[in-house]
């Protein structure tokens, strides 16, 4: 369950980046409109790499090891109204070339995520009490696990020394097999190094009670959320085992909008630009809204014979492939804020 919501997540972010064309490649981000700010983005990410020793660079490499290569994801934050805030590159590795039981193990690969439910059930009880709540994420949170494996990779596309080396990985870099599965784990020493208990109904919310202090930190990836008395103190508790970055009272968080008012003691989650991306994503932007979640006069068994026979099969094939991707994406906005869709998407 826990990889099938990270992948949603992902798939999610995708779509919403997906309705605004993004550079493929180093060189054709550099070489765009934006390519100064593309420039600045590749140039930090590689800086944090080396100052982290992601890699060392190697002559060459054992016989029988893989070589894999890596490629440049391009995104942009946006902040609540679809504005770009900040430009993001990422350098990931091509890890579906890594041989199985050499250069992972099959028990390495399992990473859990925080779940929804106890993120509502969080928010609930912080606007109910009058708790802090102090959103944080860390930077390159995946090069904090030691890679144990021997993995060589090529060098980062657009910053080759032109010596013909290649890259021993010492850390876990994005995409590879076993990244989430290490990147838990330096979470779990860290956290237990700091006082905190894991639930064992959600391995991604850790809490803290010393006396009347408390603090609920709920994990995913990178992205943090807390709640507690005394936000300032476990600030400087995170900031001794990983580099943070404090955003301060949540405003969006995972491609939700949290409008908090403390007067009234309220919270509401919005998903409207992911809701409006989609849309567009799918050419359903001009659609006319319905009052209800399900259309009564829609009979989704029935089958439009001779469709497949007219349109081709590699059309029914393209429109399945449509169909089942819309509905992965409807399930993460059941999960986060339309619960009320659950049965239409079902």
């Amino acid at each position: 369950m826990e990889d099938f919501l990270e992948k949603l997540m992902e798939m999610s972010f995708e779509v919403i980046s997906g309705v605004e064309k993004m550079p493929r490649t180093a060189w054709e981000a550099l070489e765009s409109a934006e390519g100064e700010q593309w420039g600045v983005a590749m140039d930090k990410e590689l800086a944090r790499l080396r100052e982290m020793g992601a890699w060392e660079l190697m002559e060459d490499m054992p016989e029988g090891c893989v070589l894999i290569g890596n490629q440049w994801i391009f995104t942009k934050k946006k902040d609540e109204h679809g504005n770009t805030i900040r430009y993001k590159a990422r350098l990931v590795s091509q890890g579906f070339s890594q041989k199985p039981r050499t250069d992972y193990s099959n028990n390495g690969t399992f990473a859990p995520i925080m779940q929804f439910k106890s993120l509502h059930m969080a928010f609930r009880m912080a606007v109910i009490n009058g708790w802090n709540m102090c959103q944080m994420d860390v930077k390159t949170v995946y090069l904090n696990g030691y890679l144990e494996e021997e993995i060589y990779m090529l060098q980062p596309s657009g910053f080759n020394d032109g010596m013909g080396h290649i890259c021993r990985l010492r850390r876990s870099l994005y995409s590879l097999k076993q990244a989430g599965n290490i990147c838990n784990k330096a979470w779990n020493k860290a956290m237990e190094e700091l006082g905190y208990e894991k639930l064992k109904s959600d391995y991604c919310c850790f809490v803290q009670r010393e006396g009347k202090d408390f603090s609920i930190l709920l994990v995913w990836v990178d992205d943090l959320i807390n709640f507690s008395n005394d936000t300032d103190c476990v600030e400087q508790d995170l900031k001794t085992k990983f580099e943070i970055n404090v955003i301060g009272e949540p405003s969006i968080l995972l491609g939700m909008k949290i409008d908090h008012n403390k007067e009234k003691k309220t919270i509401s989650l919005f998903q409207t630009h992911y809701i409006d991306s989609l849309l567009e994503h799918f050419g359903l932007a001009n659609t006319n809204m319905v009052f209800t979640p399900v259309d009564l006069n829609v009979n989704l068994d029935e089958e439009d014979e001779g469709k497949g026979e007219k349109e081709g099969k590699d059309t029914d094939e393209r429109g399945q492939e449509t169909y089942t991707t819309a509905i992965r994406l409807l399930m993460y906005a059941t999960l986060a804020t339309h619960p009320d869709i659950t049965y239409a998407v079902q």
